[in-house]
This record gives C-alpha cells, structure tokens and sequence, in this order.
C-alpha cells in the first residue's frame, strides 16, 4: 500500500510509503484461507519466508482449483483472490488489469455471499483499495478504505485489531489524498488501539506507528516522524526476522526522514539496506523508486550528478513498470530528473521532463492543485533560465494564483511562486514588476518566515536586480548588502547563491567607481564560483563538463569581463 506524496522543504516531491503484508497477526487480521486447505498453510509459509514468487504460484493454485463450474462465487474462490492479489501487489503486480479485476471480483462475491457488513468484506475492501491507490485513483481509495472502518467499527467494535488496522489504511489513503491532518489522526486512532489490546500485538503497533510517522513526515514534523519509524523498525526486526520486506518498508522510511534531518549517512545505510532486500525478495517492488529517488538526492547534494541521473533513470523505469506513465509517483521522479537536468545546463531536456510531470499532475489531480502549482512554479524557473520569458510568466503566474486561492496570498508557497514571477518579469525587460513580485515576496518572508535561507536571499537578489533595472543604485547597494548578510547567515559563506549575489554586488561596485572593492567582491565570488564548477562538473563526463560551463548564465567570464568590470579592472586571475 502506498503513503502519500509530499514536498521536502526544497520544493523537491519525495515519496513516503507504508506497505501492509498480506498476513499480519493471529488477532483476526489475516486474510481466511481456511477453506482452501493444505494450500493456506503453504501460503503462509511462503510469505513468512519471504518466498513470493512461491506464495503466488500456490495462490493461483488454489484459485484454480476454487473456480470450479460450481463454485464461481463460493467463498474458496474469494479467500484465493484475497491472497493472490495481496501477493502480486508485493511483487509489483498490482497495476496488471487482471489483479485488479480479480479484487474486484472478491468484493462482489463477499457482498453476495455474506452481505454488505460482513468482517470478511474488509479484507478485500483493503486489497481493492491498495490497487486504486497505485493507479492513482486515491479518492477511491480512500471511500473504499472509509466503508472498511465502518464495518470493523459496527461489527467488532471500536477497540478491535481489525479496526486499528482499518484506520491504518484510512491514514493511507488520506495522506495519499494529500489530507495529512486527516492521515495523522487516524493513525493516532490505530496506535492507541494497538498499545491497548490485550495480549498486545507488535505487529500491529508497528503498523501503526509506521503510519503515524508517515502522516508527520508529511506535516513536516521530521522530529516527531523519527522515533515512531525507529519504534516500528525495531519491533518489525524483532518479530520477523532483519531481511522481511516489512523491514525493508520502515528501514526506507526511516532513511528518508534521517535524510531530511541532515543525516545523510545514516539515511543512506537505512535506504540501501531497504533496496538490498527488495533486490532480494521483491525487485518490482512499488516502495523501490522511493527509495532510489532518495538515494538520488543524497548523490545530487554531494555533487555525484551522474550517479544521481542514473538511480533517477532506474527510479522512473521501475515507476513506469509499478504505476504506468501516468501516475503521480512518476511525475515525481521526472520533476527530480528536469532539476538535475537544469542544474548541468540542459534545460531544454529540463523542461520537456517538467512539461510531462506537469500534464500527470494536471490529469490526475486537476487544474488547481496545489501539487500543480509546484509543477508549473519548477517548469517557470526552467523557462527562465533557458530564455523562455513569455511562457516562463504564464507558468509562474498561474501557479501564483492557484496557491494564493488554496493557501492564501500570504502564504510561503505565494512568496516562492512570487520569486519566479519577478524572475519571469524580469526576462521579459519588466522591472516595475518584477521590483512588486520581488517586495511582495521579501514582505511575506520576513512576516511568516521560511524554513529555506534560500528563498529570503532570492526574494533580496531580485528586489536588488529589479532596482538597479530602474536606475537606483543607492537603494540596490543596500538590498545587495542585505542579500549578502542573510545568505552568510543562514547559508554558507561559501553557498553558491553567496556567489552569485557576489557576482551582481561587484558590478553594481564596479559601475559607481569603487575599484578596490569591486575587485575584493570579484575575486570572492570567483573563488566561489570555482569551486562550485569543480565540484559539480567533477561527476559529469567531458562533453557534460564543457556544456555546463558554457551555459553558466552568470559565469564571471561572461559577467565581468564583458560588461562593466573589463573596464576598470585588470583581468581575473
């Protein structure tokens, strides 16, 4: 079963999940497989084992042997459906139309047999809605993951294992609806079920806890999704075993989450151990692009690009395969592939990325969403910098209004898309309003804050360029000087955006006659500059190296040297 989508504070989409096996405790959670005889004990056996592909064929045994003339809607036929579809899900089989229509089979066999409140039916209610979740269906899901608790709550009671498993998968199928408020509380609800029971349950208490963690990853409460993914972990070790795929599941989510907290190592240790045992047991596994695309952010942020390209190519082929071409999954894997893309200089392939991930999203999401307002606000940023100023301002303003309506005009996420639309004005020769969008955007910064550094020193960077485009030196030393004082403060005095204001602030020195620290200014941001190259270019190939070199828009060759500093200075060293 998949978790949800949410945005990292980088503005970069990355993939939490929760994945609930087809067998979970003796507390009424399995699916029954009592009328399939010899067959249901190895089954269990099977996927106790991790023996997938062995579970399955005994599945589609048992299911041949169930679907008989005679017994086409007997209850047989359903267990062996609930246990082959919980089985192909694993193996990255789920999206296949004959799974699908084989959980939709059990369904109204269960509705016919035992009616529409049976406990039974909330098995197959769960694989069916596990299925519309990985074809993207996730209001579906999520009705079907509701008629589920219902059941459990009027027939078991409120205090059942099966209804804190059901409110486990409601929480997925709420985050999945991007309602992480919703998910967190029903996953609360889960846990506080599971630690009551008696005798207890760890299993279920680590699904719950694992559902939870995933809810507050999204709310972006790292510090509160840590220890619940490292409670579930351990108690999934201790119980099944360091090489089950239930380990797997929360090892990788840990590792995300260790990431985001500036763990890299140790996020790194806990994803490739995750994508060790899904190579193992599950290699189409749905959870494997998560945690491929979180291994291809840690490469990118140390600078390994063509290590991160190809764990990103993977993730998308291995998207592709679990979810089909049009599924959000994928269009987050193809927005992270367009970024690398525009950080080596192509931003032509960039934006033919960016423009696929934008139509998923639009198809799947609608046209207002605010998962569509970060697709246009990244494809805007790339037309940008290849040139492209008319559709980089239709992108950057329609994504302005669709977060300004759903999350307020004041909003952070209307300060970042207000950063792309001054950039956007500004390609386009409109400085009036790009200087509007950019003070807009440092007002809404400085009043509700940003958890990125980034955004206040870009929000100044294009207030400062915006003044100096309307003739007011004064006021764009100033904002320069501002810019550099918030960059080295929450940055880096080495951060490549510190080099880039740099860059600007020198000519804007080197304009009003100020050679000596023109020249300081210059010979910083050229060390800077340097070193970010070597850094970035140290992966790529030759031919990559020399095209991203070449295509650096404020490359200080580029900057200085033919403009204003060529005038006054002697060249750089």
């Amino acid at each position: 079963m998949r978790y949800t989508r949410c945005l990292h504070p980088s503005g970069l989409v990355g993939l939490v999940l929760v994945l609930v096996a087809p067998g979970l405790s003796a507390q009424g959670l399995d699916p029954a497989c009592d009328l399939l005889g010899a067959d249901c004990v190895r089954i269990h056996q099977a996927l106790g084992a991790n023996r997938l592909v062995e579970a399955a064929t005994v599945a589609e045994r048992a299911l041949e042997a169930a679907d008989s003339p005679e017994g086409a809607d007997s209850l047989a036929v359903a267990q062996a459906i609930d246990q082959l579809v919980g089985v192909r899900y694993s193996l990255g089989r789920g999206r296949e139309p004959a799974t699908t229509a084989l959980a939709e089979r059990a369904v109204a066999i269960r509705k016919r047999v035992q009616g529409e409140s049976h406990p039974e039916l909330i098995v197959s209610l769960h694989n069916l809605a596990r299925l519309r979740r990985q074809a993207g269906d996730f209001e579906s899901s999520r009705a079907l993951t509701t008629r589920a608790l219902a059941i459990a709550e009027a027939q078991l009671g409120a205090g059942h294992a099966v209804t804190a498993h059901s409110l486990a998968e409601l929480s997925v199928a709420q985050g999945n609806a991007s309602d992480f408020a919703a998910a967190a509380d029903s996953a609360q609800r889960a846990l506080d079920v599971a630690e009551a029971l008696q005798p207890p349950d760890p299993i279920l208490v680590a699904e719950a806890a694992n559902a939870l963690g995933a809810a507050r990853f999204c709310q972006r409460d790292v510090a509160g999704a840590l220890p619940l993914f490292r409670r579930a972990l351990a108690l999934y070790e201790r119980v099944q075993g360091p090489n089950h795929l239930m380990v797997a599941r929360t090892a990788g989510n840990l590792g995300m989450a260790a990431r985001i907290a500036g763990d890299r190592e140790e996020g790194e240790a806990l994803l490739r151990r995750a994508l060790g045992i899904y190579d193992r047991v599950a290699p189409g596994h749905p959870n494997v692009p998560a945690n491929l695309n979180s291994l291809a952010l840690i490469a990118r942020s140390r600078g390994e690009y063509d290590e991160a390209r190809r764990l990103w190519e993977r993730a998308l082929e291995t998207a592709e395969r679990a979810f089909g071409d049009e599924h959000p999954d994928v269009a987050g894997v193809l927005n992270n592939l367009a970024n690398l893309r525009k950080l080596t200089g192509d931003y032509a392939a960039a934006e033919a990325l960016l423009a696929r991930s934008l139509a998923i999203r639009e198809r799947v999401r609608g046209p207002e969403h605010p998962e569509v307002a970060q697709a246009l606000t990244n494809l805007a940023a790339v037309q940008v910098e290849g040139g492209r100023c008319v559709e980089a301002r239709a992108s950057a303003e329609r994504a302005l209004a669709i977060r300004e309506k759903a999350v307020g005009p004041d909003s952070v996420q209307a300060g970042q898309s207000l950063l792309i639309v001054g950039g956007a004005r500004l390609c386009q020769g409109d400085a009036t309003g790009a200087r509007a969008a950019y003070e807009r955007a440092v007002s809404i910064f400085t009043r509700v804050g940003s958890a990125s550094g980034a955004d206040t020193v870009g929000a100044l960077h294009g207030l400062a360029t915006a003044l100096h485009g309307q003739g007011n030196l004064e006021a764009t030393a100033e904002v320069y000087r501002r810019s550099l004082e918030e960059g080295e403060r929450r940055l880096d005095h080495a951060h490549p955006r510190v080099g880039w204001v740099l860059e600007h602030y020198g000519l804007l020195l080197a304009q009003r006659g100020d050679r000596a620290g023109a020249m300081e200014v210059a010979l910083r941001a050229e060390r800077i500059g340097r070193d970010h190259l070597r850094l970035t270019c140290r992966s790529l190939s030759e031919r990559e190296a020399l095209a991203y070199a070449a295509s650096r828009p404020r490359g200080l060759g580029d900057v200085y040297k033919r403009q204003v500093l060529a005038k006054t200075l002697p060249d750089l060293p």
